[in-house]
């Protein structure tokens, strides 16, 4: 099931949390985005309970479509993510073996466990260079 979703002002800041977390999906399709161009990717996250927080970055590849056979992806996982702190990834896209194409990205897909009842904080979502 997808997570709901609430925007929240944390110390003055908008930010999303995700409640009831399985999986969600962020996604660029009608305007995909060349990153090839970037090296990292950063996300910054806040959680009482997730056991575990994963990351998925989706590229459409040459055809843009979703499933057409050009698609690239690839997930890092984080085991036992610190609880009641912030934390910041500043994932190196390099890390992500498996996006072997980069001109059409298109998903981000967050996910959590324990499935269905992880609540967490998503705040500077981005990629630079």
């Amino acid at each position: 099931s997808l997570a709901e979703l609430e925007e929240v002002e944390v110390m003055g800041n908008a930010t999303f949390k995700y409640t009831l977390l399985n999986f969600v999906g962020i996604e660029t399709v009608a305007n995909q985005i060349d990153i090839n161009e970037m090296t990292h990717f950063h996300v910054d996250i806040w959680t009482p309970d997730a056991s575990q927080f994963r990351v998925k970055l989706v590229d459409f590849g040459p055809d843009g479509g979703f499933d057409g056979g050009d698609d690239t992806e690839h997930e890092l996982s984080f085991e036992e993510p610190a609880q009641g702190e912030w934390i910041s990834y500043d994932l190196p896209l390099s890390d992500f073996v498996g996006l072997t194409t980069k001109s059409n990205f298109a998903q981000l897909i967050f996910a959590g466990l324990p499935a269905g009842s992880a609540t967490i904080f998503v705040d500077n979502v981005y990629f630079h260079k």
